[in-house]
């Protein structure tokens, strides 16, 4: 009975930490999708994140801001390669999503966290904030995750 019972526990706090990992988070008319960020090596100073931003409104979305307590400066990057050479060029805020429309923050347009305060370690939660040129802002955590788990096609 015990055992049936722990198992029974296990399986809740699998399906609560799947929920809390905050694969969507909505607030109004905006839905960020699968918020997460890449696990880092010790002494690594940036990191990645992803996420897909929906505009579910009738009105442009514009991003002014983004910030995480993790890191002392957040970019949008832009990633290209020319032959064997990648190239990362930051992206100037602010962003504008259109009605209807999603700003997919994958691959290669991405999300820079840059002078990492402590590694970004596989299953952890990074708060993360995003501020909206009408005031409004949306706090949410990232749920840091290695590349086999990630869901970029999502």
């Amino acid at each position: 009975m015990r055992s049936i019972l722990g198992a029974a526990v296990l399986a809740m706090s699998a399906l609560l930490a799947g929920t809390a990992s905050g694969h969507q988070v909505s607030e109004g008319t905006i839905k960020i999708e699968h918020p997460r960020a890449a696990p880092t090596p010790a002494g690594a100073k940036t990191g990645a994140a992803y996420m897909e931003i929906v505009n579910n409104g009738k009105e442009p979305l514009v991003i002014k801001a983004l910030s995480t307590p993790a890191a002392d400066k957040v970019e949008v990057h832009t990633m290209t390669m020319t032959g064997d050479i990648m190239r990362m060029r930051p992206v100037e805020l602010p962003l504008t999503i259109a009605p209807g429309e999603t700003l997919k923050l994958v691959k290669d347009r991405h999300v820079m966290l840059i002078g990492l305060k402590k590694p970004l370690v596989e299953e952890e939660m990074v708060s993360f904030k995003i501020e909206f040129a009408n005031g409004k802002a949306m706090e949410f955590d990232l749920y840091v995750e290695g590349e086999s788990e990630s869901h970029d096609g999502h």
